[in-house]
């Protein structure tokens, strides 16, 4: 008896530590995502296809740049926290070199930005969406979710982040009434993500005595180097996520891209849950690798039965829309197919090949699948107008996730031959 008890035990309590991450990660990102999902009826209803669909495309260039000032340290400074969270002065290193190096980032975007938004006459027509959107990057990317994370203590920071979201929440059902407010949409999103960003810091040096510094230029060329392989495999993707939404815009009504965007958000639920487990698991795995099998095993399953969710209760998921069902089911339907090449990609590539420092497969897998899908997004969506841009997402997401599948079976095939010699 007293044997079981020592043998449960630390599973209890990993797997409490598991489940804490989850949730907290969960008030942390998946409110972001939930609270617009949760507007999205009342936006369509009061601002229409054509009024959300600004929106969404002025935040599709802002997508890139947030990827940009991100730089991947969501996975790298989480593992490095992760590997050293016993040793202060090593913890003090890292958050110094990340902060200063998405600062810098930071202001590389903000200078892009109001250099495209006034020397490109079709970014001009919604210039005041892409200068209000802008803080978001700053606050987005300062955020210290990632330190959190790696110490595994993220409940603080979630409750406080999710009591900022509500603000958010209610600032759009109380002040946007009409396509003439939606300038409240981009300044209350990026204010709410300054002041999360604001009080994770705060909240850091109170935890951990940790200090906001900054470092000198080599410490952050260098993490650029480092780091780079996983800011592909971070980044790269951006780039086919929002590039059908994008030029989709381009070549369509604006309307269009309101009617995809929002389509696109009941998928991106799951993409969502899925970024939350494999966050959530990823310190864990980076420390007992010979987990990967079980957590894998249950993930594929999770992600078959929540990928046929959306369509089987399709007739729900569209009166919540206000949308008709025909001619908008199949968006649906091929949007759902690409979320489970996004679960295959996140247990194979991120918690199997990342985890165990193996970045550049990663990266090599990632260039191939988001190349072809930027080869492929302009023929796709010229021909096939929405239904191209679906395509198009969903064809980047299966060659992401089934190619790191592939490495994983030959890698472990050429490991069972090794065993066998």
């Amino acid at each position: 008896m007293e044997l079981l008890t020592r043998v449960k035990s630390p599973l209890n309590k990993e797997t409490k530590v598991v489940a804490g991450n989850f949730l907290s990660l969960f008030l942390l990102k998946g409110i972001d995502f939930l609270i617009p999902l949760l507007t999205l009826p009342y936006l369509l209803r009061v601002i229409g296809n054509d009024g959300y669909g600004q929106i969404m495309f002025a935040l599709a260039l802002i997508n890139y740049f947030i990827g940009f000032a991100y730089y991947g340290f969501n996975l790298t400074g989480t593992r490095f926290v992760a590997a050293n969270k016993g040793s202060k002065m090593r913890l003090q290193y890292i958050y110094t070199v990340v902060n200063s190096t998405r600062l810098f980032l930071c202001f590389v975007s903000s200078i892009l930005i109001i250099g495209l938004v006034f020397s490109i006459p079709s970014f001009r027509k919604y210039a005041t969406l892409y200068l209000l959107f802008t803080p978001m990057i700053w606050g987005g990317a300062l955020l210290a979710d990632w330190m959190y994370q790696g110490i595994e203590r993220m409940k603080y920071i979630a409750i406080l982040n999710t009591g900022v979201r509500l603000i958010f929440l209610i600032i759009v059902f109380a002040f946007i009434h009409g396509q003439e407010d939606l300038w409240v949409y981009p300044l209350s999103l990026s204010v709410a993500y300054i002041a999360s960003a604001f009080i994770s810091h705060r909240l850091l040096r109170r935890l951990l005595g940790l200090k906001f510094r900054l470092c000198c230029f080599k410490h952050v060329s260098k993490r650029l180097r480092v780091d780079f392989p996983i800011f592909i495999n971070q980044f790269v993707p951006t780039l086919y996520n929002n590039t059908s939404g994008f030029i989709l815009g381009l070549v369509a009504p604006i309307s269009m891209v309101g009617i995809y965007s929002a389509i696109k958000k009941v998928a991106d639920i799951f993409v969502t849950l899925t970024d939350l487990f494999t966050r959530a698991i990823f310190p864990n795995i980076v420390r007992n690798q010979q987990k990967f099998n079980r957590y894998s095993r249950g993930m594929i399953a999770i992600g078959l039965l929540y990928c046929l969710l959306p369509v089987v209760f399709a007739k729900l998921v569209f009166l919540y829309l206000n949308m008709p069902l025909e001619g908008n089911m199949a968006i649906l339907a091929t949007l759902m197919v690409g979320v489970f090449g996004v679960v295959l990609y996140d247990v194979y590539g991120v918690n199997y090949f990342i985890a165990r420092g193996q970045d550049k497969v990663v990266m090599r897998n990632t260039l191939i699948a988001s190349l072809v899908g930027l080869i492929l997004a302009y023929p796709l969506i010229g021909y096939l107008g929405i239904i191209g841009a679906s395509i198009n997402l969903t064809l980047s997401r299966l060659l992401m996730g089934t190619g790191m599948f592939i490495r994983y079976s030959i890698k472990k095939l050429s490991n069972q031959r090794l065993v066998g010699v």
